[in-house]
């Protein structure tokens, strides 16, 4: 089921790397599928106090692990994920989230 989820909600992307010790600094592009998601959080009110309440978004791209292992591409914090069909819209990585089933890698991203 999460093959097909991945492959009716995903969206084109490619992950830009820069290429090591290249003078000028050039990149590789390999392209992936990314599921993009946001949270919506409200932070700040301590049960009833009187402390400020803020509404706080946390953004995460889904890949789909078997996609990645057949490219070979093991995914690092600080890798930038272009949303090709965004006008390549950038986000980089930030954390790894831990596993919640099968196939699904998930990061949570910010804005470069």
């Amino acid at each position: 089921m999460r093959r097909g989820v991945h492959a009716a909600f995903a969206y084109a992307a490619e992950l830009v790397r820069p290429v090591p010790l290249s003078d000028p600094i050039t990149y590789t592009r390999t392209p992936v599928t990314v599921r993009w998601h946001d949270k919506v959080e409200r932070v700040g009110n301590i049960s009833g106090g009187d402390y400020p309440e803020i509404l706080s978004t946390i953004e995460h791209l889904l890949f789909n692990s078997e996609e990645l292992a057949t490219a070979g591409i093991t995914l690092a914090r600080g890798d930038r994920i272009e949303l090709t069909e965004f006008g390549n819209y950038p986000l980089m990585l930030d954390v790894l989230e831990p596993p919640d089933g099968p196939i699904k890698v998930t990061w949570t991203v910010v804005r470069p």
